[in-house]
């Protein structure tokens, strides 16, 4: 059985990337080949620590205060009118989004569980930071652009693990977009020193980085930490790798649902945990149907004996 330690309860697309970019403009010389091999990323950070980024215990009840009082800024501005910059366009256009629609969308958006932790985590790191910095209307914009890019990026995911019609390359190509829209804020109201001083990297350096993890990303879930993608596409016929991507992508769904029912109350995380680890199961079970030996060791030699 799937170690219970690396099930995965939460979206293993656009979340993780969230965490791994974040990471990666702290140590930009750490990019390799082996960042696209998912063994190796899960088993540094399962993904469960990786989508709770909680604030240390003695600052919780300030960052909690502190959050509030940039929430009433952002709820304000909300309340009024949410600008929406013509360099999401493109991605409301894949996500068959108008601009009214994802207005109201974002008027209507609540954070639930973890993915609540995550925003105000990463809201009280800039707080803690860069507070006295910036000043309130600042940071509430910040807050705002955060709200909108958590939401544009669920959904983003949810799209294309939902819908046939949008292929790995235009989902690669938009997350890459939605990520340096989300840094243009930064770029923007930071100086050159507190933005190299936040982010570990000056900002010239900023859609790099964020194109190269991206393109790394892998298109389906593997567990080797001995080969790379590209082998697993030279050896194994391109049409079985079409179903494993398919097989990988209705894994991916059950975990972001898995995920969503957790944040909402509706199942517990040990009743996330159970249903996670039948989903991976069906993944190996199904991908072992139509590979043969020596392609079933190549891209699951990691976990092939527990299956």
């Amino acid at each position: 059985m799937f170690n219970k330690k690396n099930v995965v309860i939460i979206s293993s697309c656009i979340l993780a990337l969230i965490f791994i970019i974040s990471a990666l403009f702290f140590n930009k010389g750490k990019i390799n080949k082996k960042t696209s091999n998912s063994t190796a990323t899960l088993q540094k950070h399962p993904i469960s620590q990786i989508n709770k980024i909680p604030p240390t215990k003695e600052k919780e009840v300030l960052f909690d205060f502190m959050y509030n009082e940039n929430q009433e800024y952002t709820k304000q501005k909300i309340d009024q009118e949410i600008e929406i910059d013509k360099d999401l366009y493109s991605v409301l256009n894949l996500l068959d989004f108008s601009v009214d629609d994802i207005k109201e969308k974002i008027r209507n958006y609540q954070f639930n569980g973890d993915d609540y932790n995550i925003h105000v985590a990463w809201i009280n790191k800039i707080k803690n930071q860069l507070g006295d910095k910036l000043d309130k209307k600042i940071l509430a914009e910040i807050t705002e652009n955060h709200i909108v890019f958590f939401y544009l990026s669920n959904e983003l995911d949810r799209n294309y693990l939902e819908r046939s019609d949008i292929s790995f390359e235009e989902y690669k190509e938009t997350t890459t977009l939605l990520f340096i829209w989300n840094q243009k804020i930064f770029q923007e109201k930071m100086s050159d020193e507190d933005y190299e001083y936040f982010f570990g990297n000056p900002k010239n350096e900023a859609e790099d980085i964020i194109r190269n993890v991206v393109n790394l990303t892998p298109e389906f879930q593997y567990y080797n930490s001995d080969v790379t993608i590209e082998e697993i596409y030279e050896k194994v016929p391109r049409w079985k790798l079409d179903q494993i991507v398919d097989f990988s992508k209705i894994w991916d769904l059950d975990l972001m649902n898995l995920n969503d029912e957790v944040n909402t109350g509706k199942i517990t995380p040990e009743e996330a945990v159970n249903f996670a680890e039948s989903s991976s199961k069906a993944y190996f079970e199904s991908a072992r149907e139509i590979l043969d030996e020596d392609e079933f060791h190549l891209m699951f030699a990691s976990v092939e004996k527990q299956f």
